[in-house]
């Protein structure tokens, strides 16, 4: 379960969460999720990863922002939770679904498709 989510930087998500204009809501899993009702087209913020190469990841915002609860009502939240500082950061799993990462070592070049 816990491989769904990714690494989070406490100024990331709280640049996230000032951004959200839906009402924020208690989970049992996540400190960020959102209220999302009533609303036919919901918009988040994006953002994107850039690596020291220069190459740019821009993940899909269902990678990010998970539904875990439409009953009684619809609850979005950011699938971002905090490792421990003794850890390494993890680009998550659920974070790169539909993305490849290519890395030539010889060249020493990154791609992501």
């Amino acid at each position: 379960m816990y491989s769904r989510f990714i690494f989070k930087s406490e100024r990331i998500v709280l640049a996230f969460d000032s951004q959200i204009l839906y009402p924020k809501v208690e989970s049992p899993i996540l400190n960020y999720c959102y209220n999302v009702s009533g609303h036919a087209i919901v918009e988040f913020p994006t953002f994107s990863i850039v690596f020291v190469d220069g190459a740019i990841f821009t993940p899909l915002l269902e990678n990010y922002f998970i539904e875990i609860d439409s009953n009684p009502m619809p609850i979005l939240c950011l699938a971002m939770l905090e490792a421990p500082s003794s850890s390494p950061s993890i680009l998550g799993n659920y974070l790169q679904q539909n993305t490849h990462f290519l890395y030539e070592p010889r060249l020493d070049v990154s791609g992501i498709i």
